[in-house]
């Protein structure tokens, strides 16, 4: 997607999937996000936190063993992990919307790598993102014009894969399979994922053994071509060029 910027070679936004299709009009991003927006984005975590420092002081949690404690902590900790980053892209989609409705407000849309000016505005899209802590909401805005198909700027800001699995469970059920069967894989993913994480991770895999490993190794290969384009040569050339602009 096109860098953008209110100049060629703004610093701040070179690194955006796309532009705006006004110049000399000042980004919205971060303007005008709602006071308290953060609060009640970790509400929920927030919530979970106290209740679980409540039930460490419990008198019952008090007797327990360190291996009863490790497994309280490891389920209830991975529900906590899990609402914290979902509170944090909950906080990531209330801002792009109100920057999003700010740019429509101004007559002015976006423009994708296709050079097409979209400028309706759809708030609102949800597409789910199974991860090592158990499966979260993205939500972001579409935009489009008439003939042209959706553009999420969320998705290239948040690195999203292009199927439901995130690239960190990616990297995990590649991991996994190497060292073992699929079954093995399975148990393993689950225990760090949590219940149904192996199935998550392995959904859409066919029933025979080596289908079920090639699955497993695609989605190994997903999050290596991830990283060679966040952390390869070419990124490190193009951030260098960024920071000298």
């Amino acid at each position: 997607m096109i860098a953008a910027g209110s100049s060629p070679g703004a610093g701040s936004m070179a690194t955006t999937p796309w532009r705006t299709d006004r110049a000399g009009k000042k980004s919205p991003r971060g303007e005008n996000y709602v006071a308290g927006a953060d609060v009640d984005a970790f509400a929920a975590a927030r919530n979970t936190f106290n209740c679980l420092v409540g039930q460490l002081t419990d008198s019952k949690t008090l007797s327990l063993g360190h291996d009863r404690l490790e497994d309280l902590l490891l389920e209830r900790g991975r529900e906590l992990q899990r609402l914290l980053l979902q509170a944090h892209l909950d906080l990531r989609a209330m801002r792009e919307r109100q920057a999003a409705e700010h740019l429509r407000g101004t007559g002015a849309g976006i423009i994708g790598p296709d050079g097409v000016q979209r400028r309706r505005l759809e708030a609102g899209h949800h597409r789910p993102l199974a991860t090592v802590f158990g499966t979260v909401t993205v939500t972001r805005c579409a935009w489009r014009a008439a003939g042209t198909g959706y553009l999420h700027p969320a998705d290239e800001a948040l690195s999203l894969p292009a199927g439901r699995h995130s690239h960190g469970l990616g990297r995990l059920a590649a991991l996994e399979a190497v060292r073992g069967s699929f079954d093995n894989a399975l148990e393993a993913i689950g225990a760090r994922c949590g219940k149904g994480g192996g199935q998550t991770a392995t959904s859409g895999a066919g029933a025979a053994g080596g289908g079920r490993y090639r699955h497993l190794q695609r989605l190994g290969h997903a999050d290596a071509a991830h990283r060679r384009r966040t952390t390869g040569p070419q990124h490190r050339r193009q951030r260098g060029r960024e920071k000298g602009s």
